[in-house]
């Protein structure tokens, strides 16, 4: 039996009708996307059932018409309902839609299904293979495209990272991200206008709702992402200068001033007077003076051991002060000491005499033990430094902080040395990549996004006159902690005495 073949039309005009009526409904949906919406899209609708009538014969065809077909009715239904940014990249999506396929065989994402070619056991020649490419649902957003792909064999969420910057060029998108938040699964967003370059102010997000809570900013997918302190002892922060490390901090500070149940320490170890405007809302504040330093690390490791051995009273039994919440009387401890290695340079030290290098080691030990006791007791201890290394910020401290923020960094290592070894897995994320002046603002985090550990997002940017207006109205409530311990009462003057 002779094998069976589609009919052909060499010298036959109609041959090219359903490429010039796709043309024509292609351009009535890109020239009148915008005037007419649901005109363009019932145009269209109309030419692919014609195309599909007079492809009917030919399978393949058809079932991409009739894929193309689902594709045209989805957006008549929910074209109506979307905003003006999202309906200027529907043209976006249907392009990337139809040359999704060809663009996956030229990036090597179309893999040939190797059990098919083995499945000859009779001698004969094995035949062709067919290719396995990722099945995609593209659909648009405000600020460009967003593929969802199902992964297959050698198509993984590395080699998608690989390609991406291939994808950004096809899509003509500014930068594409990927992500994996679901096993299998994978999105490819294609940024046409990225949500990270926009101008972001403390006023454009919400309010945090409560004194365990801070707005980070807006991711790469203009959502807010928001840090949850409860549980968390310590925040390393890394960044060159100029990047926004201080900014961020500023942020944080400016946002928990009102809270009753919070109170602050700064130290600025750059002595340039990063965190002065908040000197009337802190309850110490500090500069690069090393002697300052000790003096406040000692008072915070005083009153973190007092808050140890009274916790269970305060909270009725519970080891942990987050179970019942802090309060005025029993307040969050937030203490900030930016530029670290000037305290922390153990190397440096060493070359100005044994005094320097022991006030060194007594402050690393003190700062250490804030990072891996203070958790329960309600203690949270910043630490930001332009060299993100082991020798300017030891790794004492920073492998007992859960919370890693990263600026603008110029090598892997230093990416490495604030975000751990993940990040070298996950480029398009890296904050190597954030070198550029409009990246100023723009970190990666340590919260998971999916599958994916980090999050990149940009910080709101905090003027000195509001930090200083919110710190001047919420002086009233700076109070000194150690004031504010639960008195026990002994039982009996044998206990007063053993005390």
């Amino acid at each position: 039996m002779s094998a069976c073949k589609f009919p052909e039309h060499h010298g036959s005009g109609r041959s090219i009708v359903p490429v010039v009526l796709m043309a024509v409904a292609a351009f009535v949906v890109w020239r009148f996307l915008h005037a007419a919406e649901l005109v363009a899209v019932a145009v269209a609708l109309v030419l692919v059932l014609v195309v599909a009538w007079r492809c009917r014969r030919h399978l393949r065809t058809a079932a991409g018409l009739a894929a193309l077909l689902v594709w045209f009715a989805r957006l008549a239904w929910v074209f109506p309902h979307v905003s003006p940014a999202t309906r200027r990249n529907y043209w976006h999506a249907f392009r990337a839609h139809v040359s999704w396929r060809w663009l996956c065989r030229n990036l090597g994402l179309g893999r040939p299904d190797s059990h098919v070619a083995d499945r000859s056991k009779d001698g004969r020649e094995a035949t062709r293979p067919r290719l396995l490419h990722p099945s995609v649902r593209i659909s648009p957003d405000d600020f460009g495209i967003v593929a969802t792909v199902r992964t297959v064999p050698g198509a993984n969420r590395k080699a998608f990272e690989d390609s991406a910057e291939h994808f950004a060029n096809a899509w003509g998108a500014a930068r594409v991200s990927v992500s994996q938040p679901a096993p299998g699964r994978l999105e490819v967003r294609g940024m046409r206008h990225d949500p990270l370059l926009a101008p972001l102010g403390l006023g454009d997000g919400p309010a945090s709702p409560d004194p365990s809570c801070v707005w980070l900013g807006r991711d790469e997918h203009g959502e807010d992402r928001f840090l949850d302190l409860r549980n968390v002892s310590g925040v390393t922060v890394g960044g060159q200068p100029g990047g926004g490390k201080s900014q961020a901090i500023t942020s944080w500070l400016t946002q928990l001033a009102p809270f009753p149940a919070v109170q602050m320490v700064t130290h600025d170890g750059k002595g340039a007077g990063e965190f002065a405007d908040f000197a009337p809302r802190a309850w110490i504040t500090g500069g690069e003076s090393m002697d300052e330093l000790l003096s406040t690390l000692e008072t915070l490791t005083a009153l973190m051991y007092e808050r140890l051995g009274s916790v269970r009273d305060y909270t009725g039994g519970a080891k942990n002060i987050w179970t019942a919440g802090v309060t005025p009387e029993w307040p969050l401890i937030l203490s900030v000491f930016d530029e670290v290695q000037t305290w922390f340079d153990l190397t440096a030290a060493k070359a100005r005499g044994k005094d320097a290098e022991k006030d060194c080691v007594e402050a690393i030990r003190l700062a250490s033990e804030l990072v891996r006791k203070g958790r329960s007791t309600g203690f949270v201890s910043v630490f930001g430094t332009q060299k993100p290394t082991g020798d300017s910020c030891p790794t004492a401290i920073t492998s007992n902080c859960p919370v890693c923020v990263a600026f603008s960094l110029k090598t892997l290592d230093a990416a490495k040395a604030t975000l751990g070894a993940d990040i070298g897995n996950y480029p398009s994320v890296s904050p190597v990549t954030l070198s550029l002046p409009e990246h100023a603002g723009v970190c990666v985090v340590t919260l998971k996004d999916g599958m994916t550990p980090f999050t990149k997002l940009r910080s709101p940017l905090v003027t000195e006159d509001q930090a200083a207006k919110v710190a001047t109205e919420t002086a009233g409530l700076r109070k000194d902690p150690c004031t504010l311990l639960p008195v026990t009462v002994p039982d009996t003057p044998a206990a007063l005495v053993n005390r």
